[in-house]
């Protein structure tokens, strides 16, 4: 059974965290696209039968089609009426990568310009993936055997259009002074609160995984995973504890001379903290 102090600036976190999660999302989504784009002209280049779907279309159309205009594929992709195919001239082909380069090059450049909430640039990536999305379908048509691709380009625009809209709810979002500290809210709403109980000593034995640990006011914090049981460890004593197979959105908290100790993981964002007088002084977001 979990005490229950959910300090103010905690919950504000956990949506700010929420939405800037969001936003950092479609931005690695992105950066997944540039990766597989880039893999993708190389296979093309290489001749592999090898392709992404996780991609931009027309990087690798362009190389594929330049490098087989040229005839610079296996002599099987020339048969039939394509046996007497005249090849175009190489340059073609530098031409076409070159292109296809300056193009993943943009992308890559929306990534890391989008950083720090500069949203213009995922905007940007936003109508860039979209005009690659009109291409792959006018290139394509309405073909079943391309549902993949028109999933994954569905997929990543919205993506990138929910990651622009977290980053417009987190402006509006107002910037509140602070006021109190946890401890000073405490001690004039009940009182200074009276230290919390130990539940048991911690089984530093046990097989356990450590979610989150920090040294503070000459404590040692450890959050940590016990089997289906999270607890809240300071100095070796479990102080407040919360189990479930499935981990949800939940706070761990103890009281130790007039400090507010708490651990547990944010809504809406699977993201682990540690804070201290409603200060979160350690996150990480649990990636599995």
């Amino acid at each position: 059974m979990a005490n229950r102090f959910f300090s103010r600036s905690v919950g504000q976190m956990s949506e700010k965290d929420a939405l800037l999660g969001k936003y950092n999302n479609a931005r690695y989504n992105l950066l997944l696209v540039v990766i597989a784009t880039l893999v993708n002209v190389i296979f093309a280049l290489v001749s592999a039968d090898t392709y992404f779907l996780f991609s931009a279309t027309v990087p690798y159309l362009l190389t594929f089609l330049s490098m087989f205009l040229c005839g610079m594929y296996p002599p099987d992709f020339y048969e039939g009426d394509l046996a007497l195919f005249d090849p175009w001239p190489v340059g073609l082909v530098y031409v076409a990568v070159a292109i296809s380069v300056v193009i993943i090059a943009l992308y890559a450049l929306s990534f890391f310009l989008s950083k720090n909430g500069k949203v213009g640039w995922l905007i940007f990536a936003l109508v860039f993936f979209s005009l690659d999305t009109f291409a792959l379908i006018g290139y394509f048509g309405i073909d079943i055997t391309m549902v993949l691709d028109y999933v994954f380009h569905a997929w990543i625009i919205v993506i990138l259009a929910g990651g622009i809209r977290a980053h417009n709810k987190l402006k509006a979002i107002p910037v509140e002074e602070p006021t109190e500290t946890a401890e000073q809210e405490y001690a004039a709403e009940d009182g200074m609160p009276e230290n919390s109980t130990p539940l048991r000593y911690a089984d530093m034995n046990v097989k356990a995984r450590v979610l989150l640990s920090a040294e503070v006011n000459g404590k040692s914090i450890v959050y940590r995973r016990v089997k289906k049981t999270n607890e809240l460890v300071i100095n070796g004593q479990v102080y407040d504890e919360y189990v479930a197979f499935v981990e949800r959105e939940h706070t761990l908290g103890a009281v130790i001379d007039g400090h507010v100790y708490e651990a547990g993981m944010m809504s809406g964002v699977s993201k682990s903290f540690i804070a201290v007088d409603g200060e979160v002084i350690a996150s990480k977001i649990k990636w599995i």
